[in-house]
């Protein structure tokens, strides 16, 4: 049985948060925004088998607590969690490590990037739900 699965993106700026949600809107994809950590963390409490993936600013990241991210990848159904970033250190393994991320990528995101994440963390059936 196939599952649907949204993405959870974490980001401040009012144009990423735009073009995320055209990127979403044109590859059929589900998408929760949060404009900080805290609130976030409650979409995904509130439903935490819903995300397939979550999306965080580098910089809400770094500034978040530390603790609660921590407690978010502690459970059986934790997402891959990507990093967006305007800094170069998408290639930078140990950073990722540092921070609890599987992946980082520089904003703005492609939707061609949007589906390699699909792909690469394998969401399943990703798509508007009925």
């Amino acid at each position: 049985m196939k599952q649907n699965k949204s993405v959870l993106l974490i980001e401040e700026d009012i144009s990423e948060q735009f073009m995320m949600r055209k990127i979403a809107d044109a590859l059929d994809i589900d998408i929760d925004i949060a404009t900080e950590f805290a609130e976030g963390y409650a979409l995904y409490q509130a439903r935490p088998g819903h995300y397939g993936m979550i999306l965080l600013s580098l910089d809400i990241l770094l500034s978040a607590d530390r603790n609660a991210f921590r407690r978010t990848h502690n459970t059986e159904i934790a997402p891959p969690v990507i990093a967006l970033t305007t800094e170069d250190q998408t290639h930078d393994i140990h950073f990722w490590g540092n921070h609890d991320l599987q992946d980082c990528i520089k904003k703005p995101v492609t939707p061609v990037q949007m589906l390699h994440l699909v792909d690469r963390y394998q969401l399943g059936a990703v798509g508007k739900s009925a």
